[in-house]
């Protein structure tokens, strides 16, 4: 083997070639993108107020804390911010060994990055008191962290796992998220529109991320995960 072939890097070390976001992705970045900017601004001048006292009182009546709300802690724990991003290193690590490649990682790297990024803005641009009237050390109560990050990391390893995500795979990732959305507010943990705007953040981010160059690095589009 020459030097030549010796330098030669292996194709699972090169990004697969990527095609341009396509057009249905492109709308619902751009009108994720736009309604939580309308929402933020709501949110910021007390627009959603009313809304948010109504759903406040309809998950949980009279603020009593029974038996629903002892069996969704269990959910909002276990997928705690911390916890959701655990399992998103380990599903990427294992994708970044199996394929023999670090742009896995890249990918992820990127995608959680921006989605905290924006989240921890928005919390600390808006300030917004929790339903008990308190500001959490990581900012404001808008947008929720534990929807934010549960969505970014089943919508990332969604991503790794497979060349286009089908309607299956992402019902599941909406599934996941939007039951982590119901639980906090059954406990009420979170305003509506604070869960809302989470799953805006994620919208808006994962179908940016579906252009990634590196997001199926090394694998042809019919490959598996």
């Amino acid at each position: 083997m020459t030097a030549r072939e010796t330098d030669t890097p292996s194709p699972a070390a090169r990004p697969a070639p990527r095609p341009p976001l396509g057009r249905g992705a492109t709308i619902v970045a751009l009108g994720a993108g736009v309604a939580l900017v309308v929402l933020t601004v709501l949110v910021a001048t007390g627009g959603t107020a009313r809304v948010d006292e109504w759903a406040k009182s309809f998950f949980r009546p009279r603020e009593e804390w029974g038996r629903l709300q002892v069996q969704v802690d269990v959910l909002v724990e276990g997928l705690r911010p911390r916890n959701s991003a655990a399992l998103l290193i380990l599903g990427t690590v294992l994708v970044a060994a199996r394929r023999r490649s670090w742009w896995p990682v890249a990918c992820a790297a990127v995608v959680g990055a921006t989605g905290t990024a924006l989240t921890l803005g928005l919390k600390a641009a808006v300030g917004r008191v929790d339903t008990h009237g308190e500001v959490g050390p990581t900012g404001g109560s808008f947008p929720s962290g534990h929807v934010v990050v549960l969505l970014m990391a089943a919508g990332c390893l969604a991503l790794l796992l497979r060349q286009r995500p089908g309607r299956m795979a992402w019902f599941l990732v909406g599934l996941a998220a939007g039951t982590m959305a119901w639980a906090l507010l059954v406990q009420t943990a979170h305003w509506l529109t604070d869960v809302v705007g989470a799953l805006l953040i994620g919208v808006l981010v994962l179908s940016v991320a579906q252009g990634l160059p590196f997001t199926h690095a090394g694998r042809s589009p019919a490959a598996g995960p």
